[in-house]
C-alpha cells in the first residue's frame, strides 16, 4: 500500500493557549493521531474531521483552597475543504475545589482520546522499530531515503484497515520534506516496513529526526489491539561539498498482491440495508421536509383519483428519485476515475451549483406564497390530454427531493455512503439505488395501499395555509443556501 504524496500543501496546526488560575500549571496539549486527507490528489495532508478531543493535564498547587478554579483557553484552528477558513474561540472551564476527588462523567471520553495519542515506542515492551538512512550524512538540497521496520515479538502485526490511517504519519521538520511513504508487509507476520523518500532543505540546519507516528494492529494470543507509537531516526547533516558515503538500503519485502475479488464484498447486503433505512429516515430531515410536505399536499389533491393513477404518481415520484441518484452515482464514478477525492453531497462544493439551487428554491417558495405560478405549455397539454395530468410534477418532486437531500445525512446513511465511495463502480450504483428506494419508499407504499385514503384530510381551504407555510420553509432553505454560498465565495476571505 502507498500513501502517495504526503507532505501537505496547506494548513496550520490547531493550537490551544491556556490561562490557568494562580498556582496551577498546564502541560502541553495532547493531540490524537490525525487522519490522511486527499490521497493521490494535488492537495494532501493530515488533519481531523467531525469531533476531536484535544486535552492537557493540569497540576494543582499543594495549598489549594477556595470554592472554584477557572481555566481559560484560546483555541485557533483552520477548517478546510477547497478553501480554508480560520477559526478562533475563547472558552472557560470552572472546576469546583473539593477535598476528595471523584471521576467525572467524561472519564470514558478522555480514556478514548488518550488511547489515540501517540506514545514513544520505548513505552511499548512488545514493539521495536529500527530505522536506516541511505547515507552516512545528508547533503543540503539533496534527496535521500530512510527505511523503517516495525517488529512485534510473538504477535502478528497488521496495518489498520482504514485507508485514511496509514502505517506512518511523517513528523513535521524544518530540515527536510517527506515526499512519499510506501508501506508494505515485512519479511514475516511479525513485521511491517515503510520506505520514506525525503528532500533536505538547503543551508546548515540543525540535526533533526525523521520518522513520525506509526499505527498498526497487534494480534497476540487471540487478543487484538491498536498500537499508536512515535519514533524518530537522527538525520545527520554534513556541509555542502563534503564526501558522503552512500549505503544500500535493504529491500522491503512486498507481499504478493491479492487476487481481485469477483464477488461483491461480504458486507454489501448489510450496507444496502443501511442505505435503504437511511433513505427512509432522510424523509424527516430538515433539508428534505419542505419537499416531502409539498408531496403530501399533492397526495391530498390526488385522493379522488383512481387507484391506477395514484400508483402512477407514486411510480413517477420514485422514478425521479432513482434517476437523480443514478446521475449522482455516475458523477461519483467519473470523478473517482479522474482521481478526485469526493464525499456525500460533493456537488454542494461548487458555488455555481449552490447559487443555481438557491435561485430555484427561492422561486419555488415565492410560487407557493402566491407571488406567481409556474404554468408551462407542457402542463396545459397534460391537463387537457388525460386524467394523468401532473405525472411530470411527481417526477420533478422526486428530483427536487434528491437535490435537497444530498447535503443532509441520517442514521445508517453515513456508513453506507462511505462504503460506496470506497468500492468499485457497480457497488456504488447499488448503494445509491438503495438510498433512492428508501427515500421513495413511504410514498410508494402509500400509492399501493388503497386504505391510506381514509387517513388523509379532505381537500379544503387549509391547503392554501399549508402551501404558504411550506413557502416560508423554502425561503428559510434559501437563506441557508445563501449562507453556504457566502462562505464559499467571500466569507472566508
Amino acid at each position: 500500500m502507498s500513501t502517495g504524496r504526503i507532505r501537505g500543501d496547506a494548513g496550520i496546526p490547531t493550537t490551544v493557549q491556556w490561562t490557568a488560575p494562580e498556582g496551577f500549571t498546564v502541560g502541553a496539549t495532547q493531540y490524537p493521531a490525525p487522519i490522511y486527507f486527499g490521497a493521490g490528489t494535488a492537495l494532501a495532508g493530515y488533519g481531523y474531521e467531525h469531533e476531536v478531543l484535544l486535552f492537557a493535564e493540569a497540576a494543582a498547587p499543594e495549598n489549594l483552597s477556595g470554592a472554584d478554579a477557572t481555566f481559560t483557553a484560546v483555541a485557533d484552528w483552520l477548517v478546510c475543504k477547497h478553501k480554508c477558513i480560520p477559526g478562533k474561540k475563547e472558552v472557560t472551564l470552572t472546576v469546583p475545589v473539593a477535598e476528595t476527588a471523584a471521576p467525572s462523567a467524561s472519564v470514558a471520553m478522555f480514556d478514548a482520546a488518550r488511547a489515540k495519542v501517540p506514545v514513544p515506542v520505548d513505552a511499548q515492551t512488545d514493539v521495536r522499530i529500527t530505522g536506516l538512512l541511505d547515507a552516512d550524512g545528508i547533503l543540503p538540497n539533496a534527496d535521500f531515503e530512510a527505511m523503517f521496520v516495525v517488529r512485534a515479538e510473538g504477535a502478528k502485526i497488521s496495518p489498520l484497515t482504514d485507508p485514511v490511517r496509514p502505517l506512518l504519519i511523517p513528523m513535521k521538520s524544518e530540515d527536510y520534506e517527506v515526499t512519499d511513504v510506501t508501506a508494505a508487509s515485512g519479511g514475516t507476520p511479525e513485521e511491517l516496513a515503510a520506505r520514506v523518500k525525503a528532500h533536505a532543505f538547503p543551508g546548515e540546519a540543525p540535526e533533526e529526526r525523521i520518522g513520525g507516528v506509526f499505527q498498526f494492529t497487534l494480534d497476540k494470543n487471540g487478543a487484538t489491539r491498536e498500537v499508536i507509537v512515535s519514533y524518530g531516526l537522527p538525520v545527520p547533516r554534513v556541509a555542502e561539498g563534503a564526501a558522503v558515503a552512500k549505503i544500500e538500503l535493504p529491500p522491503m519485502a512486498i507481499a504478493a498482491p491479492k487476487a481481485a475479488a469477483t464477488a461483491p464484498p461480504a458486507s454489501l447486503p448489510l450496507m444496502l440495508l443501511f442505505a435503504f433505512v437511511g433513505g427512509i429516515i432522510l424523509n424527516i430531515m430538515p433539508c428534505v421536509l419542505p419537499v416531502v410536505s409539498i408531496k403530501l399536499l399533492s397526495l391530498v389533491k390526488q385522493s379522488d383519483l383512481s387507484p391506477v393513477l395514484i400508483r402512477r404518481h407514486g411510480l413517477a415520484y420514485t422514478a425521479g428519485i432513482l434517476v437523480s441518484f443514478l446521475s449522482l452515482a455516475t458523477g461519483v464514478a467519473v470523478l473517482k476515475a479522474g482521481g478526485e477525492a469526493i464525499g456525500w453531497g460533493f456537488q454542494f462544493q461548487s458555488p455555481y451549483f449552490v447559487a443555481a439551487l438557491a435561485a430555484i428554491v427561492f422561486g419555488f417558495g415565492l410560487s407557493l406564497l402566491g407571488v406567481f405560478e409556474f404554468v408551462t405549455p407542457a402542463s396545459r397539454t397534460m391537463a387537457t390530454a388525460s386524467q394523468a395530468a401532473g405525472l411530470g410534477g411527481s417526477f420533478s418532486s422526486g428530483v427536487f427531493a434528491t437535490v435537497l437531500a444530498t447535503p443532509c445525512t441520517a442514521p445508517f446513511l453515513g456508513a453506507a455512503v462511505g462504503f460506496a465511495f470506497s468500492q468499485p463502480t457497480p457497488v456504488t450504483f447499488a448503494v445509491f439505488s438503495s438510498v433512492a428506494l428508501g427515500l421513495a419508499f413511504p410514498f410508494l407504499l402509500l400509492a399501493y395501499l388503497p386504505a391510506w385514503t381514509r387517513f388523509m384530510p379532505k381537500p379544503g381551504d387549509w391547503m392554501e395555509t399549508f402551501k404558504a407555510l411550506m413557502g416560508f420553509l423554502l425561503i428559510a432553505t434559501t437563506v441557508w443556501l445563501m449562507d453556504v454560498l457566502g462562505k464559499q465565495v467571500g466569507a472566508e476571505e
